[in-house]
């Protein structure tokens, strides 16, 4: 049985999903100094990397506001076996967007300071002083010099690894760039004999100073808290295979498809759900300015990124670029609700305007214990122009 949905671009944006690029739209756009960015900094961008030199779990954050604001945060787990709590330290600071490096003109602590963290905020100084160096002696990071598509859809290990020498890491070291990655487009830092320094474990955008999100980052957690979903597929479904075509104005007709079975509910004409265990989408996503250049690679960097305390562990995130189609499967850890949710977004080039945008969403352990069902789904979608 096939149902054809055909709905307006406005009425799709109601679904939450296309809150994601609302940046690509609105919003500064930024970049560090002395740095020519392919894909340039918006403001409320923000990394997070797991610093292996320290012997404690530690995490250091740099977010960025504007070309002369950033902030900074280290944070440390409370670490019981050795007698060590919490430490979160906090700094807002200001550099000179007229210098070509990194030149520090102001600082204010957000937490209070005490004696025994004046080594960190040493280090976090010369740690963004480092990253910032090492980023500009590394030349251009864009798609001619990183390739997305090789032996791994790891993200993690995707991208262009060059021989540096650095300050705070004690001489040679090797980093992992790409020019996904927010700020210092840096993904890992190894030693040579390929011990992990520092390693990019989530990164997004904040979206309104409301957006507690990377105050909030505590790291990856390793099971969710909250009570596992239960979920069984049906034996005796019918297949049902839907339709969905934008209408555009003056634009060509693309139908995307995805086969579900009559266990999905449509809730709105580009949204079904599968009870509370999972929800997808097909929309399209219209680029208002028209210019086409970097504009799928910064639909893709959108999609990396977590919001509003969901995060993205981008050391288990695969990435597949095929053509002009990108393929992203993420686990994402929302901190409010204690879940974890298993993510699958697919981006078409429709034309030199127009992206379809497919999105599943799965409590992970139902994921996990229903791979093969789910992966029928992803399988069954498919774009392409309307007669």
């Amino acid at each position: 049985m096939k149902k054809i949905i055909s709905n307006s671009i406005e009425s799709s944006r109601k679904f939450r999903a296309a809150a994601v690029f609302f940046m690509l739209a609105a919003g500064f756009l930024y970049g560090m100094p002395g740095i020519t960015q392919y894909i340039p900094d918006a403001s409320g961008e923000y990394v997070y990397f797991r610093d292996y030199t320290f012997g404690r779990e530690s995490y250091a954050g740099f977010l960025t506001y504007d070309n002369t604001t950033f902030e900074a945060r280290y944070y440390a787990p409370e670490d019981k076996k050795a007698l060590k709590p919490e430490q979160t330290i906090v700094s807002l600071f200001t550099i000179d967007p007229g210098a070509d490096y990194v030149k520090f003109t102001g600082e204010k602590f957000l937490t209070t300071i005490t004696p025994d963290d004046a080594d960190v905020i040493n280090y976090l100084h010369e740690l963004m002083l480092d990253l910032a160096t090492l980023r500009k002696k590394a030349g251009p990071i864009n798609p001619d010099t990183v390739s997305l598509s090789g032996k791994t859809a790891y993200f993690i290990d995707q991208g262009l690894t060059i021989p540096q020498q650095s300050n705070v890491f004690g001489g040679a070291i090797k980093t992992t760039y790409d020019y996904l990655v927010p700020l210092f487009n840096i993904k890992k830092i190894t030693a040579p004999d390929d011990k992990l320094l520092l390693q990019l474990v989530t990164a997004g955008g904040i979206t309104s100073s409301a957006d507690t999100s990377f105050l909030a980052f505590k790291g990856i957690f390793e099971s969710a808290a909250a009570a596992p979903h239960q979920f069984l597929p049906p034996k005796d479904a019918k297949s049902v295979t839907y339709t969905y075509s934008n209408e555009d104005s003056g634009a060509k007709t693309f139908r995307q498809e995805v086969t579900l079975d009559d266990f999905w509910t449509q809730s709105m004409a580009n949204l079904w759900l599968l009870g509370n265990n999972a929800i997808l989408s097909m929309n399209s996503i219209v680029n208002q300015n028209g210019i086409t250049e970097r504009y799928l690679d910064r639909l893709t960097r959108k999609i990396l990124l977590g919001t509003e305390t969901s995060y993205s562990d981008l050391t288990k995130l695969r990435l597949e670029k095929t053509g002009k189609k990108i393929s992203v499967t993420s686990t994402y850890y929302q901190y409010d609700t204690q879940n974890i949710t298993h993510d699958i977004k697919i981006i078409s080039h429709m034309d030199d305007r127009h992206y379809g945008y497919f999105l599943l969403t799965v409590f992970d352990n139902v994921y996990q214990a229903h791979k093969k069902y789910f992966d029928s789904i992803i399988k069954s979608y498919s774009l392409s122009k309307s007669n």
